[in-house]
């Protein structure tokens, strides 16, 4: 089923229609990034109401980037779900990729 899925043979709410647990793990592994040690900083913007990627996978990734000594600046942001966290990020992430095209030092947050 998962490689019907990801060949496009099949749709994901027909995927879906039955227990979608082995679909998601096959999934895992195309989704997964294969390294968090970026050389260069990294803006995460957060919506803790988020259902498309949910926050604790979001905070598993800050965690793990943190671990591998890249330099993340995590923003959280209540009550917003994924769409909304776009706008409202624009304040800080703006001034984040400002700093970084001008060459001057972010402060990470891990």
């Amino acid at each position: 089923m998962a490689n019907a899925v990801t060949s496009g043979q099949v749709s994901s709410r027909v995927a879906l229609a039955k227990d979608p647990a082995p679909v998601l793990e096959s999934l895992f592994p195309i989704l997964a990034y294969s390294t968090v040690q970026l050389a260069r900083p990294i803006s995460v913007g957060t919506g803790e109401a988020d259902r498309d990627v949910p926050p604790a996978m979001q905070g598993a990734l800050v965690k793990d980037a943190c671990a591998a000594n890249t330099q993340v600046v995590w923003r959280r942001y209540p009550g917003l779900d994924h769409s909304g966290t776009v706008n409202a990020s624009l304040a800080d992430s703006l001034p984040f990729a400002r700093s970084l095209l001008a060459g001057q030092p972010v402060t990470s947050t891990c």
